[in-house]
């Protein structure tokens, strides 16, 4: 197997929008030269692409996909040949890129970067890359499904921000993300004419009168949380308790309908597939009859057995207003209370996590509060920035 042949299977996938026919001859291929794992990874996803999968069909789909992924997944992001922090993968190919650094030889020099063609969201965050990074990236990127770019934090000015509305390999770009760099009228300008794509949200960290943060820096600061602060906690969980297969994080807001009300945070651990809202904060004996947790002997919750963790029992940072009320408020159940007898009845999902090291921020429930300031205990701090 040669990295070219490689790269001429990605190009064709890339441009093969929502086909899986090439990714399936890419599977045999891979058979074919000694790379099975890969090429039922790539088909088990394809098939969970796929509709009119029954329940079943499609649970034996995911935790088949899940097995792979624990067993291959860090030596499939290590040969992408490039620093890769995170990665999630769609029909068995890399859709979202979250990279550590910023490589020192270029992004497009490594023969690897092929893999980069499937991409549409790619994350570079807080790099540092500077103006010079940005041309070079602006001047080789092929990236012909990139819809999402993160370039928050990276010492861009008006300089760079120029050369990248001269990138003619970024076509379907529509989201792009700036703030936290010196980027002024002039790169603006640039950038909201440029005729190289079609961005419809270029977010310069400008939140609205009554918001704390604009879309972006919230959409960044929740994923930074989850990174740095929740994941390893989760991790731990995972080394302790080997059964433990998935954890999700829930989220309430109490009391009232207003946006400037507590936030509160729960986990559930789970030796299930994905857990389940039936699990309770359960005393003694009870324990045996939480379904998360069947046979795992959990006694670490504040609630003596239960799979509900409090954040604050987990030892994670979660200040109720001033860190959860801009990050997590939108996730609030309508109608929750704080007298509830299910904890399905007030919180709700916000994030699920897998034992392989990957997590995905579940759909929100009232986006319009994303972001929204708290009326408690004054601006928000830097550490959620």
């Amino acid at each position: 197997m040669t990295a070219s042949d490689e790269a001429n299977f990605l190009r064709a996938i890339a441009t093969g929008d929502q086909d899986s026919l090439p990714r399936l001859v890419h599977a045999d291929w891979l058979d074919e030269h000694g790379n099975p794992a890969r090429a039922e990874f790539i088909r088990t996803q394809c098939a969970l692409a796929s509709e009119g999968l029954s329940a079943e069909r499609r649970q034996s789909l995911r935790i088949r996909e899940r097995e792979l992924l624990d067993q291959h997944r860090q030596a499939w992001c290590e040969a992408f040949g490039f620093p890769v922090e995170d990665a999630q993968f769609e029909r068995g190919y890399p859709e979202s890129l979250r990279q550590s650094e910023w490589p020192s030889r270029g992004f497009f020099e490594s023969p690897a970067s092929a893999y980069l063609s499937t991409v549409t969201e790619l994350d570079l965050t807080g790099l540092r890359c500077g103006d010079a990074g940005i041309a070079d990236f602006a001047e080789h990127a092929r990236l012909p499904r990139l819809r999402k770019l993160l370039l928050n934090g990276n010492g861009i000015t008006d300089t760079g921000a120029s050369a990248l509305a001269q990138a003619s390999g970024l076509p379907a770009l529509e989201s792009l993300y700036l703030f936290h760099n010196a980027v002024g009228s002039a790169g603006r300008t640039a950038l909201e004419n440029s005729d190289r794509f079609r961005l419809g949200n270029l977010d310069f960290g400008e939140p609205a009168a009554g918001y704390s943060f604009s879309p972006g820096q919230t959409d960044v600061a929740r994923r930074e949380f989850l990174r740095t602060r929740l994941l390893p906690v989760i991790r731990g969980y995972f080394t302790k308790y080997p059964r433990l297969q998935s954890a999700m994080l829930c989220v309430a807001q109490y009391w009232s309908d207003e946006a400037d009300d507590a936030v509160h945070g729960r986990v559930v651990v789970s030796e299930l597939f994905e857990p389940t809202m039936e699990g309770v904060e359960a005393y003694g004996d009870d324990a045996a009859r939480d379904p998360n947790i069947p046979n795992t002997p959990f006694k670490e919750s504040e609630y003596h057995g239960g799979s509900c963790i409090s954040l604050w029992g987990a030892g994670v940072p979660w200040d109720e207003n001033n860190r959860a009320v801009p990050l997590w408020a939108a996730f609030a159940p309508e109608g929750g209370h704080q007298e509830y007898g299910a904890i399905s009845e007030v919180y709700a999902p916000a994030v699920m996590f897998y034992r392989h090291g990957g997590y995905t921020i579940l759909p929100m429930l009232r986006p319009q509060l994303d972001g929204v300031r708290s009326e408690w205990g004054g601006e928000l701090g830097e550490e959620a920035e």
